[in-house]
C-alpha cells in the first residue's frame, strides 16, 4: 500500500504544507518511526549535482523516518529553485518504508531568437529587447504568451499592423533550458493620414499638422508610421507651443485608429495649449537673454517650481559673480489672466562689493599656489574689477581644496 506522504508545488511555503499534509497522511497510515529501507528520486536524473542532491537529503537508510527531516529535505530542495513540484511517497518495505521523492524540474529561459522578415524598425535586437524574456530565468509558457503580445505591439507602434509574430519553443531535457524562438512577418507599413485634434490647441490645425512632420511638404505625401517619428511629431508640436512661450502646453496621442482599407493609421491629438508664460525681472536690470539663459523652463519647454528654483539660483550666482554677494533672488506667480501668466523674479541686489583678500588658513603641505590654482574666487584686478565670487564658486573651491588634502 502507497501514502502521499507529501506534496509541494510552487509558490506554495514548502514546510507548512508539508506539516499539513502529513498530518493528513499519517492518519490513515502512519510510518514515522519505521526503518527507511531505500530512498528514491524519480526520474533518476536530477537538476541538482549527486553531491549537493546528497547533503540536501536528510533522511537515511537504516534510520528511523522522522516527519520533520522529510519536511526539512523538501525545503532545501525548494531553496535551489530547481524545482516546480515535489511528491513524496511512501510504501511499506518488509518491516520498514520506501521513501520516493517524485519531482518536476523548474525550465529556465535559454536562447531567445527571432527569425522571419524583417521591416526596421523596429530591428531584430528591439524586438528581442521588447520581448524581455531573458537567459536563466524561470521559463513560464504564459511569459511568452506575453512576450509574443509585446512584439506585435511594438510592430504596430511603427506602422506594421498587417504583420504576425509568433514563438516556437524547443525544450532541452539535458539542462532544462527552453529555446525560444520568434516567427516575424512584418508586413507592409501603414502611412498616416490627417489626425483628429481635439482640444483647446489655439493654433490652427494646418499649423499643428506641419509641426508633426507626418506630412511631406508641397506634395503633401504623408509619411510611412514608426514609433520614432511619431514621438518626433509630438515634440515639434510641442516646441512650436514652446515659440509662443506656452511653455505649460500638453500634447498627448490619444489614439492610433488603423484603417485596414487603405492602410493608414489615423491618431488623434489631445491638446492643451495652456497660457502665455511671460517672465520678469524686476528692480534689477537683465537682459531678456540673459535671463532665459538662467531660467531652464525656457530649455526644458515646461514650468515647476523646481526648475523656477532653479533659475533663482542662476540669477543669484550671476549677480553675485557680477560684484553683489548680499544678493537675495526671489520669484512669484500671479494668477492665469488674459491667456497669460506672468512669472516675477524679484531681485534685490544689496551694496556692490570688491573681493579684495582670500585668506587661506591651516595648510602646512601645500604651497598656496598649488591651491589657489584650483580655486575660481578670485580678487579684484584690471581683468576683474570686482574679483570673482558667487556661493557656487566658493563650495567648489572647498571640494577642490579638500580632494587635494
Amino acid at each position: 500500500m502507497k501514502s502521499l506522504l507529501f506534496r509541494v508545488g510552487r509558490c506554495v511555503w514548502p514546510t507548512l504544507l508539508a506539516v499539513t499534509l502529513a498530518t493528513a497522511a499519517y492518519s490513515q497510515q502512519d510510518f514515522s518511526g519505521r526503518l527507511v529501507t531505500s530512498v528514491l528520486f524519480q526520474p533518476a536524473k536530477q537538476p541538482i549535482d549527486e553531491r549537493d542532491l546528497k547533503d540536501m537529503q536528510l533522511i537515511r537508510v537504516g534510520e528511523p523516518l522522522v516527519p520533520s527531516q522529510v519536511a526539512a529535505t523538501i525545503d532545501h530542495l525548494f531553496a535551489s529553485g530547481l524545482y516546480d513540484d515535489i511528491q513524496v511517497d511512501a510504501e511499506p518495505d518488509q518491516n520498514g518504508v520506501s521513501i520516493r521523492f517524485i519531482t518536476r524540474a523548474r525550465l529556465f529561459v535559454g536562447h531567445v531568437g527571432a527569425r522571419g522578415k524583417f521591416s526596421d524598425p523596429p530591428s531584430r535586437g528591439a524586438i528581442l529587447s521588447h520581448a524581455q524574456l531573458y537567459l536563466g530565468t524561470p521559463f513560464n509558457p504564459e511569459d511568452v504568451e506575453t512576450a509574443t503580445k509585446r512584439v506585435l505591439q511594438i510592430m504596430r507602434d511603427n506602422g506594421l499592423y498587417t504583420g504576425a509574430a509568433g514563438a516556437a519553443t524547443i525544450l532541452d531535457r539535458e539542462t532544462n533550458q527552453v529555446t525560444i524562438r520568434f516567427l516575424v512577418n512584418s508586413g507592409k507599413r501603414a502611412h498616416y493620414e490627417t489626425p483628429t485634434i481635439r482640444g483647446d490647441t489655439k493654433l490652427a490645425d494646418s499649423t499643428i499638422i506641419r509641426a508633426t512632420g507626418w506630412r511631406i511638404p508641397i506634395i503633401h505625401y504623408w509619411r510611412q508610421v514608426t514609433s520614432a517619428l511619431t514621438d518626433k511629431g509630438i515634440d515639434g508640436i510641442e516646441k512650436k507651443y514652446a515659440k509662443q512661450q506656452r511653455l505649460t502646453a500638453s500634447v498627448d496621442v490619444d489614439s492610433l485608429d488603423y484603417d485596414s482599407r487603405n492602410n493608414r493609421v489615423k491618431p488623434t491629438l489631445k491638446i492643451d495649449a495652456g497660457p502665455k508664460i511671460t517672465i520678469r525681472a524686476l528692480e534689477a536690470k537683465l537682459k531678456r537673454k540673459k535671463l532665459e539663459a538662467f531660467v531652464p523652463v525656457f530649455q526644458e519647454g515646461s514650468v515647476d517650481n523646481d526648475l523656477l528654483t532653479e533659475g533663482a539660483g542662476n540669477i543669484k550666482n550671476y549677480f553675485q559673480s557680477r560684484g553683489y554677494p548680499d544678493v537675495e533672488v526671489t520669484f512669484k506667480t500671479e494668477p492665469e489672466k488674459n491667456d497669460e501668466e506672468i512669472i516675477d523674479y524679484y531681485i534685490a541686489l544689496g551694496p556692490r562689493r570688491r573681493l579684495v583678500h582670500i585668506d587661506i588658513l591651516g595648510n602646512d603641505y601645500f604651497t598656496l599656489e598649488t591651491i589657489r590654482e584650483r580655486m575660481f574666487l578670485q580678487t579684484n584686478s584690471l581683468a576683474l574689477r570686482y574679483g570673482r565670487y558667487s556661493e557656487t564658486f566658493r563650495k567648489k573651491d572647498e571640494e577642490a581644496i579638500e580632494n587635494l588634502f
